[in-house]
């Protein structure tokens, strides 16, 4: 794939998704979600969505979906989630090094360009993890493999700790999962970044 396409194609995947994602009803997966997002780490309104080399602002794309209630808090959260994958080279995604509240899960690296990464900001934390892991996987940015290495985390310790701040069961994590992939592969068919 030509990598100038890649923040185009995110851009578009997320815009035609945009209205579903906002409805997804979060609480179903996981008792204390409402909790964090009265409390401001999460919201359901507006969603951040940063790509970027590990330079910052010379190749930055940035979109901004619905609502962000504090735009320069979660581009701080995302700028930080970045930095923690330059940090690790080892890494893929920054649920990896997860120290709340100062690094989320939202941040993966790209399988083709080590120096390059794209962020999810605003859903809740492992929502935004997954649906970020799928989008990157549907636009050709992320290998089947790194999916699965990113995806399936379920025994290690900072997705255990991620499942606990919001109370979510292997089950809903499960859930979220085949329902994102769903709903995301069904728009990239529908606007054509995959064929039917």
């Amino acid at each position: 794939m030509n990598n100038s396409e890649y923040p185009q194609k995110m851009r578009r995947l997320f815009t035609s998704a945009w209205p579903d994602i906002k409805s997804i009803p979060w609480a179903q997966y996981g008792a204390e979600v409402e909790t964090h997002v009265y409390a401001g780490n999460f919201n359901h309104r507006g969603m951040l969505l940063q790509i970027a080399g590990y330079d910052m602002e010379k190749s930055k794309s940035q979109f901004i979906f619905g609502e962000l209630p504090n735009q320069s808090k979660s581009e701080e959260k995302a700028q930080r989630m970045t930095i923690a994958l330059e940090s690790h080279s080892k890494i893929l995604s920054s649920l990896e090094v997860r120290q709340p509240p100062a690094i989320w899960g939202g941040a993966v690296r790209e399988s083709d360009n080590q120096n390059k990464c794209a962020v999810i900001e605003g859903p809740p934390e492992l929502g935004g993890h997954i649906m970020l892991s799928t989008s990157m996987r549907i636009c050709g940015n992320l290998t089947e493999i790194d999916w699965e290495t990113v995806i399936h985390r379920e025994d290690d310790t900072h997705s255990r700790a991620a499942k606990r701040l919001i109370g979510m069961s292997d089950d809903q994590y499960t859930r979220l999962v085949l329902e994102t992939i769903a709903l995301l592969t069904g728009h990239a068919r529908k606007i054509e970044i995959i064929k039917a």
